[in-house]
């Protein structure tokens, strides 16, 4: 049962980041000069974001089981 609770937790941590890069390629498609440096650059957020959402969700399950 903790474990749920834990991934929801985390799942709420990677949704706002999640939001906060979507935001940042609609303001990019505004500026079309800028969009390719965007795109690249948030694909390996997205990277990033997956394996420290991983380690997130695994480290508060080690911390409270």
């Amino acid at each position: 049962m903790k474990r749920i609770i834990y991934y929801i937790i985390g799942g709420a941590v990677i949704g706002l980041l999640a939001g906060v890069i979507l935001i940042d390629l609609f303001f990019s498609a505004l500026l079309p000069g800028m969009f390719g440096i965007f795109s690249i650059s948030t694909i390996f957020i997205l990277i990033i974001l997956f394996l420290v959402g991983r380690a997130f969700i695994h480290f508060l399950t080690k911390l409270f089981d």
